[in-house]
């Protein structure tokens, strides 16, 4: 197994690729560093649905595994933001046993309630669950975008470890380098 170290310092499993799944609404400076310092890494933009529907869910599963097409490499490490995790759920509910194991691990944050609570996107929140390591991270604070008993029962419905973190931490998302995410990432990969 190749390692190198990033830019940052951190040391990473080269055969490992990145996918990010961004929400663009969202501010994530951190997803250019990150896209940056992996040497394979591929970022899916998702879209914005006006309505949760089945063309919306549908979309999300062919970005995602259009995405996963374009890297090189044995196993995928997956960052979703925002409505990016409802996005990562779409695609990893219709995928088989064989393609999960493709997935080495997996860290969704700040998921967006709303998205999560219609038709068949709730169905999906309520039956996924992640065979690869996964980490749910979220703000412990009153937060209505992502409230905390919510997220924490959703971790372990989808067997993820909670990362709750204050609102001075959460701040650290929008840190250009997001380093402590990026530790956490290559922990579940060791």
């Amino acid at each position: 197994m190749a390692w190198f170290s990033s830019s940052v310092g951190v040391v990473v499993m080269q055969d490992v690729g990145l996918l990010l799944v961004h929400d663009p609404q969202q501010n994530t400076p951190w997803l250019h560093t990150w896209a940056h310092g992996y040497p394979e890494t591929v970022q899916v933009d998702v879209l914005t649905p006006a309505a949760h529907d089945e063309a919306v869910y549908t979309q999300w599963q062919q970005q995602i595994q259009a995405a996963c097409t374009q890297l090189p490499t044995d196993q995928i490490a997956l960052i979703a933001h925002g409505k990016g995790v409802a996005a990562t759920l779409a695609w990893y509910d219709q995928l088989h046993m064989a393609q999960h194991r493709k997935v080495a691990a997996i860290l969704l944050i700040a998921p967006i309630y709303a998205d999560l609570m219609h038709g068949k996107m709730a169905e999906v929140a309520q039956r996924t669950r992640f065979t690869p390591k996964t980490a749910l991270i979220f703000n412990r604070d009153d937060n209505p975008s992502c409230p905390p008993d919510w997220a924490q029962n959703q971790a372990l419905v989808w067997q993820a470890r909670p990362f709750p973190i204050s609102h001075a931490q959460h701040r650290l998302h929008t840190d250009p380098n997001f380093e402590w995410g990026r530790i956490l990432l290559q922990e579940m990969l060791l």
